[in-house]
């Protein structure tokens, strides 16, 4: 996959840059899968207002889902590598992890179908560009802290979810 990140205000001012990378995933048996992955972004923070920044950074991913029945178990580990005008950063975590535990899940074809969850994630500043979280205020500081959902399906597509982090 490949790409152009939006800038975040939409006015041109930090430009997300460019991301290309890939992934590969393998089912070993009905029950367990592994995948890994590579991501490179480059130029974020670009400026055509002010002095060139140009971030880069470059996050690679292994991970594990196991089914139990209704319940998955996953996990995740992501190693990133963090580049401003081309020298390395200090200073910011390099490395992190997620767990997560689910039991079903909305299916957006099942009316009435459902699902909960629990994830746990320990994320470096450099594990990460924009979090899934609603709360993607963490900066360069990296976070710990876990996040819980519940989903479900209301009539065909027309699933909705509520999620709380901390």
């Amino acid at each position: 996959f490949a790409g152009k990140g939006t800038d975040e205000a939409g006015d041109g001012a930090a430009s997300n840059g460019n991301y290309a990378g890939g992934e590969i995933s393998a089912a070993l048996g009905e029950n367990f899968s592994l995948n890994g992955g590579y991501v490179n972004f480059k130029d974020m923070g670009a400026s055509e207002l002010a002095a060139e920044t140009n971030i880069d950074n470059a996050i690679w991913y292994v991970g594990a889902d196991a089914n139990f029945g209704d319940f998955t178990l996953s996990g995740m580990y992501l190693k990133g590598d963090k580049s401003e005008n081309d020298h390395d950063l200090e200073g910011i975590d390099d490395d992190g992890y997620t767990v997560g535990l689910s039991y079903k899940g909305a299916e957006a074809s099942e009316t009435g179908s459902y699902g909960i969850w629990a994830n746990y994630y320990d994320q470096g500043g450099q594990t990460y560009v924009a979090h899934t979280t609603d709360a993607n205020t963490f900066g360069n500081t990296g976070f710990k802290g876990y996040g819980v959902g519940a989903n479900y399906t209301f009539a065909k597509n027309i699933v909705g979810q509520v999620e709380y982090y901390d």
